[in-house]
């Protein structure tokens, strides 16, 4: 079956929606506005879009191992800030895979979380109000292994 392809028309009509998805994307995931190899450190300095900089040590980067200061100078942003590129290598990394691996995965499980708690829902204050009509929630139960 042949494929068709999309008319002007509706690929216009899916740049709203195409918009709004790259928007929460910048504000969810971390996005690179500028990245170098500081030759003093040997470390990849990252500013992200939000301001933050990060020095992250050539170690965190197996694939850059033996690259010289020219191949690591020559970095890329990617899309929006979403990856780097060294051309030179063919070697591309995640920024979000990145502070991944930077920051742990406990670090980023806990930020989730307590993002996750702070949400604000309609759903989340009736099921909240209906907890509270019941007693609220339940004390914990110290045994005699609890110290």
């Amino acid at each position: 079956m042949a494929r068709v392809s999309p008319t002007d028309e509706e690929i216009l009509a899916q740049l709203p929606a195409a918009r709004a998805r790259a928007r929460y994307h910048r504000k969810t995931r971390p996005h690179a506005q500028s990245a170098q190899f500081d030759r003093r450190t040997g470390t990849i300095r990252l500013v992200l879009m939000n301001g933050v900089e990060i020095a992250l040590p050539l170690a965190l980067f197996p694939e850059l191992a033996g690259a010289s200061t020219a191949e690591l100078s020559d970095i890329e942003l990617l899309g929006s800030g979403g990856g780097l590129n060294w051309e030179r290598l063919d070697v591309q990394y995640s920024v979000p895979a990145i502070i991944r691996e930077a920051l742990g995965p406990w670090v980023l499980m806990q930020a989730a979380g307590s993002a996750g708690g702070s949400v604000r829902s309609k759903a989340k204050t009736v099921a909240a109000r209906e907890n509270g009509k019941k007693g609220g929630r339940p004390r914990k139960r110290h045994t005699a292994t609890d110290s």
